[in-house]
């Protein structure tokens, strides 16, 4: 089993058919006028198995802060089975997490998601918006 992907998003939905719907795909950055700040965001990932690997699994999505702080998101046990009963085809999970969630201090966070024994992270950075539009090398205003 392995992650195809773990992704930041504005917000996702599962379409139909089974087409997942992701707007602002890989959020890299999060600016905020003040914090603590909070906006909707969605936190999208897909795990890829074996038809062999079907069964259930624990699925937990956490956020680690800059100062080290770790906050749980998401905790719950979902069944992987197979769609596909042919074993050269793989199958899997794609789950999307909707939240909105303040973010008190600037820095690096880290998504850190696992199903089962299989782990995978996505780091994001959040940070505070220019009040103006002065030199970003010396900090001075513009002039006006």
């Amino acid at each position: 089993m392995r992650f195809d992907f773990l992704t930041l998003a504005d917000a996702a939905n599962n379409g139909p058919e089974g087409k997942l719907n992701v707007l602002g795909f890989g959020v890299r950055v999060l600016t905020f006028p003040q914090l603590p700040g909070a906006s909707p965001l969605a936190i999208v990932g897909a795990v890829t198995a074996d038809v062999a690997e079907a069964g259930e699994y624990d699925v937990e999505v956490r956020i680690e802060e800059p100062d080290g702080r770790s906050a749980e998101v998401a905790k719950a046990r979902t069944s992987l089975k197979a769609k596909v009963t042919d074993e050269r085809v793989p199958t899997g999970i794609t789950f999307i997490l909707g939240f909105v969630r303040p973010f008190r201090i600037e820095g690096k966070y880290i998504i850190r998601a696992s199903v089962g024994d299989v782990v995978a992270e996505y780091p994001f950075v959040v940070r505070l918006s220019p009040r103006d539009a002065g030199d970003a090398k010396t900090g001075e205003p513009a002039p006006g």
